[in-house]
């Protein structure tokens, strides 16, 4: 009898992983299918399929956490539901936060940290448009969040921090690029990034005499820094002109940071050498990167969350 039961929970188990597979491959499927306008309205359906992914994890025992297939469906989930939630402009909900607990003593890894203060950011943001703070909680909670974000990065392994190389290249801003250990290296220095700038942005906004600016300048060189390396021929032996498929993929991973960069620089040589890299992408088969250098051009203000979207990072980083 005991044998008997073991093996049907084995089996609602992997019927129900079965399950939850397909849910979160149709939300990638729908983000990566529809790229819509910076300008246009977030989709609601992006959000109900990762929503029913969080139903499904958030309706089985946490005991099930320690098997490593239901606990990485269960973080998928919560990158997923995270990025969807940033994307849209909405609060991060209880359950997700709750989630995101749950596998915190299962999950260690510099993602899974990032995501954790993804989701402070996240709220931080939604509190300040629904107006529940007032101005000295907002640069408080800011502050805090830049302080945990510094400490994050410091400790990101030291196995996957760049190498600077020296240039006279032209398409190379300030004569000097990063190479990184891999792409995804790279992406999570840059989503660091990313959230370093939101947040120093939002301090230097309610404390103009604070002491961010700084840190926004050597944020933007460093973002700046690390795109050579994916369209410099010179830089790898496997970059070619026109791009290839892979640094297409590399590429479109560095439109956002590359915005975010161009919106919070005060620096106008590094905003026009932002501008002219887009174009060269675009010119090498990044058709995405013109949509952003015209963002960047007549519509500079626009949230760098809607350019995620446009670009499809909602399903690149997930």
């Amino acid at each position: 009898m005991r044998s008997s039961l073991q093996a049907n929970n084995a089996a609602n188990q992997s019927l129900t992983d079965e399950t939850l597979q397909s849910v979160l491959l149709l939300d990638l499927y729908e983000k990566m299918a529809y790229q819509p306008h910076p300008e246009s309205e977030f989709p609601g359906s992006w959000l109900s399929h990762v929503q029913g992914a969080l139903s499904i994890v958030r309706s089985r025992p946490t005991a099930g956490f320690s098997n490593p297939t239901t606990q990485q469906l269960a973080t998928w989930t919560v990158i997923a539901l995270t990025l969807s939630c940033g994307a849209a402009g909405i609060p991060i909900p209880e359950a997700l936060i709750g989630l995101y607990n749950d596998l915190d003593s299962y999950v260690r890894s510099a993602k899974w940290t990032f995501i954790g203060l993804l989701i402070s950011l996240i709220n931080l943001r939604a509190d300040m448009n629904n107006g529940k703070l007032d101005s000295s909680d907002i640069v408080q909670r800011a502050r805090v969040l830049y302080e945990e974000l510094s400490h994050a990065e410091g400790k990101i392994p030291r196995s996957w921090w760049p190498q600077r190389r020296d240039t006279s290249e032209a398409v190379v801003f300030g004569r000097y690029y990063d190479v990184y250990p891999g792409h995804y290296a790279t992406q999570v220095f840059n989503a660091y990034r990313i959230m370093r700038l939101d947040v120093c942005s939002i301090i230097q906004k309610f404390d103009p005499s604070s002491e961010v600016a700084e840190t926004i300048t050597e944020v933007a060189q460093a973002i700046c820094a690390a795109v050579p390396q994916f369209i410099l021929p010179r830089a790898r032996s496997q970059n070619t002109l026109p791009f290839s498929p892979l640094q297409i993929l590399e590429c479109s991973g560095v439109l956002t940071p590359l915005y975010a960069a161009s919106q919070n620089t005060q620096d106008p040589v590094m905003r026009a050498w932002i501008l002219r890299t887009l174009v060269y992408m675009a010119d090498n088969g990044i058709k995405l990167a013109q949509s952003v250098a015209q963002v960047i051009m007549f519509l500079p203000d626009m949230d760098y969350w809607a350019v995620f979207r446009m670009v499809g990072n909602c399903a690149i980083t997930a």
